[in-house]
């Protein structure tokens, strides 16, 4: 069961409640869904400062669906990166060449250039991932069906939509994932040698650890296929 809404004017406040954040997911034209959880991330601004900077919401309501109780809607923040490291091989100062379908010409092509995922609603995209053996030795969002990108090869700081950067879609591997060591409160996101994003989206492990007892219980009851969005405060 999801609500929808026409679109209107999307705007954010500085600090989000339940009510707020799914108001503004609304009002962007997206669907909130009402009995299950909602990862819907916030772009703060459009600078590549390789910092925690942005934040991810996840919207969900803790009762047993016989009845609305507001008391029991949830809201959990948490600190998170919605654009790309910028040191590091594949970050936004040293992009690498990668492919995709470009949006524009529908053709296949290899551009250097950083992904940048864009602001928007990617249904049914991410597939939870509850293992410690496999990548990264620790539970992840895989992207499992196409996203839509920007890809970014101009090596400066500062990502606009106005510098008409060539839009792909397709599965280029933006995953949702912890973005530092076991324990590591990490306010970076890439150095020189150690580069948790080329696009990736994620938080330091101990923000990102706060998610799995969450997203376990919602496995249980819908399986492992995620909703993620993207909302831009710029």
């Amino acid at each position: 069961m999801y609500v929808s809404l026409v679109k209107a004017k999307c705007y954010f406040l500085m600090e989000e409640t339940f009510e707020t954040i799914r108001d503004r997911q609304l009002a962007c034209g997206h669907i909130f869904f009402d009995n299950s959880v909602n990862l819907i991330a916030i772009r703060k601004d459009n600078f590549f400062d390789n910092g925690f900077t942005d934040i991810l919401c996840v919207a969900y309501r803790d009762y047993d669906y016989s009845a609305f109780d507001p008391k029991k809607n949830r809201l959990l923040t948490i600190p998170w990166t919605t654009l790309a490291g910028s040191l590091g091989p594949g970050g936004i100062l040293h992009p690498r060449k990668a492919s995709g379908l470009n949006t524009q010409t529908l053709k296949w092509e290899s551009l250097i250039g950083t992904a940048i995922l864009k602001a928007g609603q990617y249904l049914r995209a991410y597939q939870f991932i509850d293992d410690y053996r496999g990548w990264l030795k620790y539970p992840y969002f895989r992207q499992v069906a196409p996203v839509e990108i920007y890809r970014d090869g101009t090596r400066d700081l500062y990502f606009s939509h106005k510098e008409n950067l060539t839009t792909q879609r397709g599965l280029f591997g933006i995953n949702l994932h912890r973005m530092s060591a076991l324990g590591q409160q990490s306010t970076r996101i890439n150095t020189s040698s150690s580069v948790w994003s080329e696009g990736c989206q994620g938080a330091p492990e101990p923000e990102f650890k706060k998610l799995i007892p969450i997203i376990r219980e919602e496995v249980k009851r819908f399986g492992p296929l995620f909703s993620y969005t993207i909302l831009e405060n710029l």
